[in-house]
């Protein structure tokens, strides 16, 4: 996974359809990798695939049915409002936190207050969005545990968790492609 500071040159911002962002899932600049020395187990591994899809992503789409036909782009989704400044919502940003020593120069409670007057349908199709750009770091570092997950998930016959964790790792793994190419 990309380091603190990669994560950081850049923010997240509510998007006006994440249903066709999760469609065209941008390249990571960097293949995703653990950091260095980190170890978890094969075990750990599939619990963190588990909890990914089950209570993370299963929970955030509007419908499983309408998320799957948003992925592929064919869903409308209720577009940010930026009324108050016109400007993009960036989540958790703020340039002191690349600068030593600088001062943070916004408020937490306007880019709250912004997010909040968001509809629930943004909110949900920009959560799924954000854990569709994590999933795409999850399944090029842990395909064999998606894969393991996935066969249990089919011999216990929970196909919503079985479609969503494919559409991941499928999505992973072109996205992904660019690095070997």
């Amino acid at each position: 996974m990309p380091c603190a500071a990669e994560m950081a040159s850049s923010p997240f911002q509510l998007l006006d359809d994440a249903a066709r962002a999760i469609h065209a899932l941008p390249v990571p600049k960097t293949r995703p990798r653990l950091p260095p020395g980190l170890r978890i187990s094969r075990e750990e591994e599939e619990q963190l695939v588990s909890n990914y899809i089950g209570p993370g992503l299963c929970g955030w789409p509007p419908a499983p049915a309408v998320f799957l036909r948003g992925a592929r782009g064919e869903a409308k989704s209720a577009p940010a409002t930026l009324e108050e400044s016109g400007k993009d919502l960036a989540l958790g940003w703020d340039e002191a936190l690349l600068l030593p020593g600088a001062e943070p120069k916004t408020s937490a409670a306007a880019e709250v207050s912004r997010v909040l007057a968001q509809s629930s349908e943004c909110q949900r199709w920009n959560a799924a969005y954000a854990l569709y750009l994590l999933g795409v770091d999850l399944g090029g570092i842990f395909k064999e545990s998606f894969e393991t997950c996935v066969a249990r998930w089919r011999k216990k016959k929970e196909q919503g968790k079985v479609l969503l964790a494919q559409d991941v790792l499928q999505r992973s793994q072109k996205t992904l492609r660019s690095f070997t190419s």
